[in-house]
């Protein structure tokens, strides 16, 4: 497969990433061309997934960098059970990981607790601890998390609309 040049550099950041974390080449023979499966007992790394399109192209990366590494690859999709059609969400993002060849796919349900500082960060705080429950009981080494450039200036609007001011940009 020919990658893009765009394609080769996302590849080269994963991975630079993951190795600054510790999680190098983990046997020579993951830098001869070709397919390898890394061993039963190599380090995980799990993808966060929503079923998005920046989450699932991070899975379908990780796959490939893990790959090259000799990291096994699963994904971990939360359903927080906000919206209507979540979990028909979370079984398709589940699916497609799955068929990305990701292993394992972990599907968790979380409640999410109002707690006065908004549902988007109160569904996060349990996203969060749901993905930090879920690395330590499967030994996951690293959790990756996909955010587009547009994520932060959503996080902004979002306080904006909150807050009524621009206490948010502090």
């Amino acid at each position: 497969m020919a990658y893009t040049a765009t394609l080769k550099s996302a590849i080269g950041k994963l991975r630079g990433c993951l190795e600054r974390a510790g999680l190098g080449r983990q046997d020579e023979r993951f830098a001869q061309h070709g397919t390898h499966t890394p061993a039963g007992d190599a380090p995980l790394v799990l993808v966060a997934c929503s079923g998005g399109r920046d989450s699932l192209a991070l899975a379908a990366l990780a796959h490939i960098v893990c790959g090259t590494l000799g990291l096994r690859c699963g994904a971990m999709i939360i359903d927080h059970r906000m919206q209507e059609g979540s979990a028909g969400v979370a079984v398709q993002a589940a699916s497609t990981c799955v068929d990305l060849g990701l292993d394992p796919v972990i599907v968790r349900i979380v409640h999410v607790n109002q707690d006065g500082n908004g549902p988007e960060a109160a569904a996060r705080d349990a996203r969060y601890e749901a993905m930090f429950d879920e690395a330590r009981a499967c030994g996951a080494q690293a959790i990756l998390l996909a955010h587009t450039r547009d994520d932060q200036a959503e996080t902004i609007i979002m306080g904006l609309m909150r807050s009524g001011g621009v206490d948010v940009l502090d």
